[in-house]
């Protein structure tokens, strides 16, 4: 994000130095809001990611439902327990661009966000 222009002025708006370096490391109301939208966001999709040796490396992709039809009970009271029956897709990482596979799960992670 970097200081604002106000930040750097000489004159009765500077800060100290102190008070800028306090500044770099908290949080802004900015960062504190796009951490919670992709916090959101995130939970709404599902990346597993399973590697064995001799299966190889398997990567399926879960969408949360967005039906509206839940009905409470007696044992599942909460609607996120409800997502744990929802059905994985494999992804075909030999059809995603990128060479490795740290930048085939950037370019997956890049598009469930979005």
């Amino acid at each position: 994000m970097g200081l604002g222009k106000r930040r750097h002025l000489a004159g009765p708006h500077a800060y100290d130095r102190q008070r800028l370096r306090d500044t770099m490391h908290s949080e802004t109301i900015l960062e504190k809001i796009i951490a919670q939208t992709q916090h959101v966001v995130l939970r709404l999709r599902v990346i597993s990611v399973r590697c064995g040796p001799q299966s190889g490396i398997e990567v399926s992709v879960s969408s949360s439902p967005q039906q509206q039809d839940f009905y409470p009970s007696t044992l599942v009271r909460d609607r996120k327990w409800h997502n744990l029956s929802g059905s994985f897709r494999e992804v075909c990482l030999a059809r995603m661009q990128g060479r490795s596979f740290l930048s085939k799960m950037e370019h997956l992670m890049a598009a469930l966000t979005t």
